[in-house]
């Protein structure tokens, strides 16, 4: 009894690092096939990024290639900073003098600063100065 139950376990337990094998290289084609997938999404991410970045400069290539008169494309230099120093002026007041108003209100310049300084604002902030830099990354090479 007791060597048909020896036989028994020599016979299965030789088939184990067989099984551990077989697991381990379902596993690994199993993480390959993720790796694939993650490269993939990768690559059309990039590609769709250089594409958009060709676009851009595409873009700007044509737009140096169109020549005016000296006022024309100086006007089409000036869009940016017109668009943007108003807006820029004006949120500065509209902040100073709210700042003003709650500091005569009785409020302290921390708890002042607090109140009109807040994430809507942050925002609006980033906007406008993501505007005014945002294309100048484009022009560089």
């Amino acid at each position: 009894m007791l060597s048909l139950i020896g036989s028994a376990l020599g016979l299965f337990s030789s088939a184990i690092p067989k099984v551990m094998n077989m697991w381990q290289d379902k596993n690994d084609k199993i993480h390959e096939l993720a790796l694939l997938k993650a490269q993939a999404e990768k690559t059309l991410d990039q590609t769709a990024i250089d594409a958009s970045i060709r676009e851009v400069e595409s873009i700007h290539q044509h737009d140096r290639q169109i020549k005016g008169s000296i006022w024309v494309e100086n006007t089409r230099a000036l869009v940016r900073p017109i668009m943007a120093y108003p807006f820029m002026a004006l949120f500065i007041a509209v902040e100073v003098t709210s700042f003003l108003t709650l500091v005569d209100a009785g409020l302290g310049a921390g708890e002042a600063l607090q109140k009109i300084f807040d994430d809507r604002v942050m925002a609006l902030w980033v906007t406008i100065l993501a505007f005014y830099f945002g294309g100048r990354q484009f022009n560089k090479k």
